[in-house]
């Protein structure tokens, strides 16, 4: 159950509307918190991978030089 969970949770925190995003950050610090004890070594490999992913687009995004008209 763990698995199909992580992985909707983390392709929902992917998309571009702020708000599938928030809703789906929410539980899966939620799952983290309640369930994250049973979570195997690849689901935890799967969510630092993904996190470690969103922090580089994000530092990527925000040194990039604005363009300017």
């Amino acid at each position: 159950m763990l698995p199909p969970l992580l992985s909707l949770l983390l392709d929902c925190a992917k998309k571009t509307d702020q708000s599938v995003v928030s809703i789906a950050l929410g539980a899966l610090v939620h799952l983290i918190e309640v369930g994250g004890h049973q979570f195997s070594d690849d689901d935890w490999d799967t969510l630092l991978k993904s996190i470690r992913f969103v922090a580089l687009i994000l530092l990527i995004l925000f040194f990039a030089p604005l363009e300017t008209v």
